[in-house]
Parts: C-alpha cells; sequence; structure tokens
C-alpha cells in the first residue's frame, strides 16, 4: 500500500524538436504536464515567454471526432452491430495506429458517406411522418366528393369542420340546436341560410361540411362557435379527399422502400465500424496533444514544459530527454504543493481502489488507506449477505466473466473486488447456515416429505442473535480502533503537535498552531496543561507521538 513518489520535471528545448519530443513523452504515458503560463519573476525578466496555444487546430481535430462519432451511431443504429455485455477496447498495434493519419481520405470518405445516407434516412422519415399526418388529417373526409380546394360560388361558402362530442352524443341533437337557433336569437335569419352535414366521426370528434350564403357566413359562424365548431383549413390538398389519400398511400410505399434500402445499404458497411473508431481514436490523441501545448511557453526559437512523474519512470524519460537534446531538470515537490495523485497496491487489494476513487483520492502528502480498509470492505459485504448459494453465484459469475472478457481499468477493479465479495459472501453463508434462504428446508419439505437442513458451521444467527450482536460489536470495535490507529499514524507522519480537543471556554489551546520543533509550547490556563517539546541534547529532533 502506497502513494507512488513523484517528482517534477521541467525542459527546456528547441522548437525544431518539440512536436517529436511531445509525441514521445505521450505515448510513454507517465508524464502529467503543468500549466507554465503563471511563470514569473527573476528568472525570466528578460525572455519573451508566449503561450504555445493552437485552439484552430483543437477545434479541426475535435470536429473529426465528432463526426467520426455521429458516423459510428448510425452505424450502431442501423448496422445491427451487436456489442457484448462487458465492451473491451480493440488492441491496436502503435505502427498501425500511428498510420491512420496517412490513410485519412479513405477513412473520411467513409464517415462522409454514413453521414450522408443518415441525412438521406432522416428526411425519408420526416417525409413519412408528414404523409401519416396528412393521411390521418384526411381519413375522416375520404366520403366528402367535393374538392377540398373548393371554398364555394359567387353567392355561397363552403366551410369544412369539427364539433367535439363533449356536449353532444349524435349529430341529431347538433341539428337540433341549430334548428333553435334559426327559430329566435339574433342570427336567427342568418340561420335560414346555411345548410350542414355530416360527413364521418369518430370517437372524440363529428367531422362536418357547412354550406352558407356569402352575407350570412359571418353571422353563422359566430353561432356555431358557440356550440364548438372549429374551422378547418384543407385548401392544401387539390381534388377530393379519397384521391389524396390513394396519392399519399402510394408516395409513403415509395418512401418506406427508399428507407429500407437506405437502411439495408448502412447495414452492409457495419465492417467499417473499426477504421471509423481508429479514425476518432487517433484524432482525440492529437486534439489532446494540442490541447496540451496550451500548458506550454515558447520563444521563437525554444520552448518549456513542466511536468509531475512517478520517480520509477525516471530513466525512461531522462532517455527520451536526451534523444531529443532537451535540458532538464528534475526536483522532489515541496511541502503543501498541489502533486498529482498515484495509487500502488499489491494485486489482491487492487480492486478496492475503484472505491478509493470513486471517493477521492488521498492526498499526495496522506495515507493511502485502500489496503486497510478493502479487507473490511469484504469481510462486512460477506457478512452482511452471508448466503453461500447466492455468494458461489457472485463469485462464478464474476470469475466467468474475468477469465472470458479482456477487461480494462475501473470496470476490471469493480468485477474482481465482487469475486472477492462472492467468496466472503460463501465463507460467511456456510459459518451462518445459509443457502438460497430456506430453499432447501422448503424444497425437501415440499417434494421429499422430509426435513432438510444446511447446518451452520459455527451459528445460526437467527437462533442465537446475541452471539450475532456481540461478533459484531467486537468487529466494530476493531474496525473503529483501526481507524483511530491510522489518524494517529499521520499524525506522527505529518511531524507535528496539535491540541485536537478541548472543553475550555476560550479555545485557546485548541486553535493553536501545530508545534513541530524544539523548545515550542502549547499552553492550556484553565487545564493547567503545558505540552512542550524537548530535545535532550539541545538540538531539534524528530517526533514520536501525538496528544489530544
Amino acid at each position: 500500500m502506497s502513494i507512488i513518489r513523484m517528482q517534477k520535471v521541467a525542459v527546456l528545448g528547441l522548437d525544431a524538436d518539440k512536436k517529436r519530443l511531445m509525441s514521445e513523452l505521450m505515448d510513454l504515458g507517465v508524464v502529467e504536464l503543468t500549466d507554465c503560463s503563471a511563470m514569473s519573476g527573476e528568472d525570466f525578466r528578460n525572455i519573451n515567454l508566449t503561450q504555445d496555444a493552437a485552439p484552430e487546430t483543437v477545434e479541426l481535430f475535435e470536429k473529426k471526432v465528432f463526426d467520426a462519432a455521429q458516423a459510428l451511431e448510425v452505424l450502431e443504429k442501423y448496422g445491427e452491430i451487436k456489442e457484448p455485455l462487458f465492451h473491451t477496447r480493440r488492441r491496436v498495434k502503435k505502427p498501425q495506429f500511428k498510420g491512420i493519419g496517412e490513410s485519412e481520405e479513405q477513412t473520411r470518405a467513409k464517415i462522409d458517406k454514413l453521414l450522408n445516407l443518415a441525412e438521406k434516412i432522416k428526411n425519408a422519415s420526416d417525409r413519412i411522418n408528414r404523409m401519416e399526418s396528412d393521411t390521418a388529417m384526411l381519413t375522416p373526409w375520404k366520403s366528402f366528393d367535393l374538392s377540398l380546394a373548393e371554398r364555394g360560388t359567387q353567392t355561397t361558402d363552403i366551410t369544412l369542420g369539427v364539433i367535439p362530442k363533449t356536449d353532444f352524443r349524435s349529430f341529431s341533437e347538433v341539428t337540433e340546436k341549430l334548428q333553435s337557433a334559426s327559430a329566435e336569437g339574433e342570427n336567427a335569419e342568418a340561420m335560414q341560410y346555411c345548410m350542414i352535414k355530416q360527413v364521418s366521426e369518430d370517437k372524440d370528434y363529428m367531422y362536418a361540411a357547412l354550406v352558407t350564403g356569402k352575407e350570412e357566413t359571418k353571422a353563422v359562424m359566430m353561432q356555431l362557435r358557440e356550440i364548438g365548431f372549429s374551422e378547418l383549413n384543407l385548401s392544401a390538398f387539390a381534388g377530393t379527399a379519397d384521391e389524396n389519400l390513394k396519392q399519399l398511400n402510394k408516395e409513403k410505399q415509395e418512401a418506406e422502400e427508399t428507407l429500407q434500402k437506405l437502411k439495408e445499404e448502412i447495414k452492409n458497411l457495419k465492417a467499417w465500424k473499426e477504421p471509423v473508431e481508429d479514425y476518432a481514436d487517433y484524432f482525440t490523441v492529437e486534439a489532446d496533444k494540442e490541447r496540451s501545448r496550451e500548458k506550454l511557453l515558447r520563444t521563437s526559437e525554444t520552448f518549456l514544459l513542466e511536468g509531475w512523474l512517478p520517480v520509477r519512470t525516471k530513466a525512461r524519460v531522462t532517455q527520451i530527454l536526451d534523444e531529443n537534446n532537451a535540458c532538464y531538470q528534475f526536483r522532489d515537490p515541496e511541502e503543501g504543493e498541489e502533486v498529482p495523485v498515484l495509487l500502488e497496491n499489491k494485486s489482491f487489494f487492487q480492486p478496492t481502489e475503484a472505491i478509493t476513487e470513486m471517493y477521492s483520492l488521498p492526498s499526495y502528502w496522506g495515507f493511502d488507506p485502500t489496503s486497510i480498509y478493502s479487507l473490511f470492505y469484504i469481510i462486512f459485504f460477506g457478512m452482511m449477505f452471508s448466503d453461500a448459494g447466492y455468494g458461489l453465484l457472485l463469485a462464478i459469475g464474476c470469475g466467468v466473466i474475468l477469465k472470458k472478457f479482456d477487461l480494462e481499468g475501473t470496470t476490471f477493479k469493480m468485477i474482481k473486488l465482487f469475486f472477492y465479495c462472492g467468496i466472503s459472501t460463501t465463507v460467511w453463508g456456510v459459518l451462518f447456515g445459509g443457502f438460497f434462504g430456506d430453499l432447501i428446508g422448503v424444497f425437501s419439505n415440499t417434494f421429499l416429505g422430509k426435513q432438510i437442513a444446511f447446518n451452520a458451521v459455527w451459528f445460526n444467527p437467527l437462533e442465537d442473535p446475541m452471539k450475532l450482536l456481540i461478533f459484531s460489536l467486537i468487529l466494530g470495535v476493531i474496525h473503529l480502533f483501526i481507524g483511530m490507529g491510522i489518524q494517529a499514524f499521520m499524525q506522527i507522519k505529518d511531524g507535528k503537535v496539535t491540541m485536537k480537543k478541548a472543553d475550555c471556554k476560550d479555545q485557546i489551546c485548541a486553535d493553536h498552531k501545530a508545534i513541530e520543533k524544539s523548545g515550542e509550547t502549547i499552553v492550556c490556563l484553565p487545564h493547567k496543561v503545558v505540552i512542550e517539546i524537548r530535545s535532550e541534547d539541545g538540538k531539534e529532533q524528530e517526533l514520536d507521538g501525538v496528544t489530544q
């Protein structure tokens, strides 16, 4: 268990060697660049340093990555590509990966074709949707014999509209309502010169055609709006509704055939997935390379960069720097400096790093708790689950996944962690006598006519809950004291003494800064307590304890 020791490297090189040097460092993948733009002071007062940025190039590479991602979505959507449950990245050799840039035009042509096919599919789908909408609009008027564009004669108006069935159960009620209105009311005279005919109906609406005299149209419409009549404008359709429906059906069939051909064409291009993926990965890396230049400073002939690297990789980085004629300097981190954190744990404890990373990585100046809490995590998981049947399923399932799939990163760590948790669950299930709940007892009693039990090797918590309570308490106390021990270790490792707690009113002692040198003191007057660092030989000495 440890946090890998890091060093900072400052590099000064020739601008002509920059591209090759940056590429080799990125390929090595051990140097995390830091922003040099804040550099100033006496060392650089006579040097004209500028930021080495190329935003237009980054934007160009990002556009290529975006287009490739869109093309991949098209392939996944229409290519019927089946991805495994646990998707693993395909291995690409370095020479092959570097050659992607040389074959860019070929892959770009594939991407453009896929995007063009996707655009055609979208247009065809939109057209089909519009035709379906028009079909739904025209279907109620299928039996209407007049042209939909017909608006009337010199003396009459024809109006098409709908009446909601909210207040009417049938069209006869509508006509009765209109007859009543023609006999009385301010629009009674106008209502004498109108005729309304039902064309069709559905569960929500009645569809009707209205014929009125031109001079009476306005008054009649005012009266009809009182019963919920709403006018429809179908003048965009030439000919009858039936003629339009037949034409729409024909065009829809043609559009659907076109759409199916386009999808089949994409389906036949699913072999393009790998080169498009490589293209996206290549320009993602290139964009990262260009983006990293923003952290560099340059003059007309030279460049300057800084970055962190693990000490164990120092020899390889030094070799690359020497090969590229760079000047460089390594240094250890200064106290309190923000340093990237890289964890290193043994194989058994490595999976639990996923939990550590999920919450927060420890400080570089802190302590890596992974190996400590991994044991408790696995033990507590198994203890809470404590069923040998489910534990076996979990362990076997995760074991098969680890064996069958070449997993990486966090996914690998999580699956391996649950493999260990499955083993722990199985062990605790055997100790506590749990196997698929009471499945064995119920099955044997039901089908065999006798009771068969999965006996506990240690004890059954349901039969002896006090023993479980005492054991849990002991385990909890151990867990608590280990945590306190880690805290004490951190305080001692830090090399400083503080008053952690005090119940005095003024809290001066608790608020006192940490002491670390011989002769320094912390005084609590209310309690008459003095904490002093002393040296027997009169010299400063390292601390070996912490007081609270």
